[in-house]
């Protein structure tokens, strides 16, 4: 058993990462990885759809400042071979630096942007990168506002492209018709070796060391509104499953950072409840571990499917959706299962 509470979007978000065809390698009977779909929904990091040729599209982002280091992103967009796209970027000051099949580098006293594209073989795709970063602490901040990626179809019918920030914190596009809350779900998450566990809310209440805490804006029973949506790249059905991630109450480690965290922490009683998606998968972790005790060579695909036939949806058949997956894990109707 694997638990990966992590994630990023540096990738074709269609299961061909090296760590998940590494995953693919290594899981087999008995040998179940589970991973954090991810906490983006919100966060407005990827854009997407179909393109009409020739007729130019934009998206505008702005620059966020991380706690502990200089702004800087890279936006890495991806469609078919068969497809052809001409991306530029505008700067702020509205210079169009348009993406040259070879990889250039642009320089200045304070901001570095790296741009290219390159074919990636193994889900023969293209991928597009442009890269934003600044190397001087004196920024303005009118100078993180308005950049802009523009994407013009040059083929001779409608293709997609779809694209992504990094990782969240970095950047956030502005709302518009191209944001898509729906293919977040993050890699290793999109890997086909593995099951991608959402979040949904089990919980309001929590006790910290300030006393009683109370989300009034969470509905117990509901998606969480930060879980990474589905489906992937290449439309699989991820994620999996939902398990509860907020708010989940668990041990408070030694010299954890979030130990000052009044709202949160009960140093006292070494508590700590917080939320996500990395929270979800250690759940549904330890229901694989408890399958795997009754039945140790249950593979991924069983699993999937013990877990997919016992799940609990708000109401109805269950389906697979984009925020649950298959639906909610029920632990108890899982192992009844063998």
């Amino acid at each position: 058993m694997v638990n990966l509470s992590l994630g990023h979007h540096m990738g074709a978000h269609d299961g061909t990462d090296a760590e998940e065809r590494l995953h693919a390698k290594l899981a087999g009977p008995g040998k179940i990885f589970v991973v954090s779909a991810g906490n983006e929904q919100n966060d407005r990091i990827h854009i997407g759809g179909t393109f009409r040729p020739d007729v130019p599209t934009s998206a505008t982002f702005d620059l966020l400042r991380p706690e502990h280091d200089l702004p800087h992103a890279v936006l890495t967009l991806w469609h078919s071979a068969a497809a052809r796209f001409e991306v530029s970027l505008v700067t702020p000051s509205g210079q169009v630096l348009a993406v040259p099949q070879q990889g250039q580098t642009y320089r200045s006293s304070h901001l570095q942007i790296d741009l290219g594209s390159q074919a990636y073989a193994w889900s023969n795709a293209v991928q597009i990168q442009i890269g934003v970063q600044y190397t001087n602490p004196a920024i303005r901040s009118r100078d993180l506002r308005d950049w802009r990626v523009q994407i013009t179809c040059r083929g001779n019918a409608p293709a997609r492209l779809d694209g992504w920030f990094h990782n969240s914190g970095f950047a956030s596009f502005h709302p518009g018709p191209l944001v898509d809350p729906e293919r977040t779900v993050g890699l290793p998450a999109t890997g086909e070796a593995c099951l991608a566990v959402g979040s949904h809310v089990t919980r309001a209440d929590w006790t910290s060391g300030i006393g009683a805490n109370r989300d009034v804006a969470a509905r117990v029973g509901e998606v969480s509104p930060f879980s990474s949506l589905g489906p992937t790249r290449d439309d699989r059905r991820k994620p999996d499953i939902s398990a509860p991630g907020q708010y989940v109450t668990a041990a408070l480690a030694d010299h954890s950072e979030f130990a000052s965290w009044d709202q949160r922490a009960w140093d006292a009683q070494r508590m700590l409840t917080i939320e996500g998606t990395s929270m979800a998968a250690p759940v549904v972790t330890g229901v694989v571990a408890l399958l795997l005790q009754k039945k140790p060579t249950l593979d991924l695909a069983q699993v999937q499917g013990i877990l997919a036939s016992t799940a609990r949806a708000n109401g109805g058949a269950v389906a697979w959706s984009p925020a649950y997956g298959h639906g909610k894990v029920d632990v108890a109707a899982a192992l009844a299962k063998l």
